[in-house]
């Protein structure tokens, strides 16, 4: 599940994307098998006269015609038994390949949050943010996961700082060693913030009431 905002409307609006091939939620239904066939489903944040979303991708039979993405490459790996990191990592760079592009007008925004939602509707599950710059603070955009009746959360106007950091980022893309750091310095990014960076991440604990 991808989750992030169109920011062509103003004010930013909410939207969600999930890919699954276990469930139809056309019908509300878990599948008593996963199938071969991956579908895209989108909703957007109810609002008065919203835009119409278009569709970035759809895996299987209908490709969207806005622009051509190879969601199925991701899919092959996690056929391959792949990491669903790797998987999710692979997912977002196609989301933002798309969003780039000019005739993508209505795609999922490039700051994204994903959702791994396991068949097991009573294991736990995770969240994971992709910035696409340093920012001092962590947005999370409004919404519910219903996963089960034990094991859903709610994100409304969530803020997170860290006091600690004396005006370092909260987050920050993901870069690799060599690449020019995102504060501009020109400095690879090993030799910038990266020589400066901790642990890879924190986690939020979000527990049922």
């Amino acid at each position: 599940m991808f989750t992030g905002y169109l920011y062509h409307h103003e004010p930013p609006i909410g939207a969600l994307a999930l890919v699954s091939n276990f469930e139809d939620l056309d019908n509300k239904t878990v599948l008593p098998e996963a199938r071969d066939e991956f579908q895209a489903y989108f909703h957007l944040e109810p609002r008065p006269n919203p835009p119409r979303i278009k569709l970035f991708g759809r895996i299987g039979a209908q490709t969207g015609n806005l622009y051509s993405v190879d969601f199925n490459k991701a899919v092959d790996l996690a056929v391959d038994g792949r990491d669903a990191k790797f998987v999710e990592e692979k997912l977002v760079t196609y989301i933002r390949k798309v969003a780039a592009h000019p005739s993508t007008r209505n795609s999922i925004g490039h700051e994204i949050f994903s959702v791994v939602i396991p068949r097991d509707r009573s294991s736990a599950f995770s969240t994971n943010y992709y910035p696409l710059s340093a920012k001092p603070q962590m947005y999370f955009p409004n919404f519910i996961c219903a996963i089960s009746n034990k094991n859903n959360f709610a994100c409304m106007d969530i803020a997170i700082s860290d006091a600690d950091q004396l005006g370092a980022p909260m987050s920050g893309p993901k870069l690799k060693p060599n690449q020019p750091c995102w504060c501009g310095s020109g400095v690879r990014y090993k030799e910038c913030h990266g020589a400066k960076a901790g642990n890879d991440g924190f986690s939020i604990e979000f527990i049922s009431q």
